[in-house]
């Protein structure tokens, strides 16, 4: 077991707080004042009030699962033909590019598609993730490894609530907007 083994676990698995990460930031990206009152609607109990539509709320939740569901599909095909690493690689490369789309995005219908596209490479990592810490790192580093993955789960969403907390009184597009780039891959090997 060397150094290197110990980061290569720690790095496939540091993906999952991504994963986790927009599971729970959709739910609480929908309440966010900036958000809401870009894309709101007049909330017919309270006219003064502005929500988001319930079909957008939950295609919003929706999506990033869906393609998360298409990725866990093809991840093993990907994983066969060019290994555990470069399956990765491509996830976040495609993960980059689907999060500029999200980010840009002028309308829900463009948020929907862009949530169903980063569910691909989300997927890929959700299959490959524990695959590898269960699988290739050395037999001494594989209860830790698996262990990691739970503990990053939690991490990813306590970094949403305190992303999503402190963009909270931001009323300007730019709130969502920030918390949207806040889980942009930086830990590309």
């Amino acid at each position: 077991m060397s150094f290197t083994d110990v980061v290569r676990a720690f790095v496939m698995s540091s993906t999952i707080i991504m994963e986790s990460y927009d599971v729970f930031l959709m739910g609480s990206f929908v309440a966010l004042p900036g958000f809401v009152q870009e894309y709101g609607i007049v909330n017919p109990a309270k006219p003064t009030e502005m929500v988001i539509a319930t079909k957008w709320q939950q295609a919003l939740q929706m999506s990033g699962q869906l393609g998360a569901l298409i990725g866990v599909m093809i991840a093993g095909p990907i994983t066969s033909r060019i290994g555990y690493r470069y399956a990765t690689l491509l996830g976040l490369g495609l993960l980059n590019l689907f999060i500029f789309v999200f980010y840009f995005a002028n309308s829900l219908g463009v948020m929907f598609a862009a949530q169903l596209l980063e569910g691909i490479p989300w997927g890929i990592f959700i299959a490959n993730a524990p695959a590898y810490c269960s699988e290739i790192v050395p037999i001494k580093l594989r209860a830790p490894a698996t262990q990691m993955l739970q503990m990053f789960w939690a991490i990813g969403s306590i970094i949403v609530g305190a992303v999503c907390y402190s963009y909270s009184s931001n009323l300007t597009d730019k709130s969502y907007r920030y918390v949207i780039t806040c889980y942009v891959p930086r830990h590309i090997h």
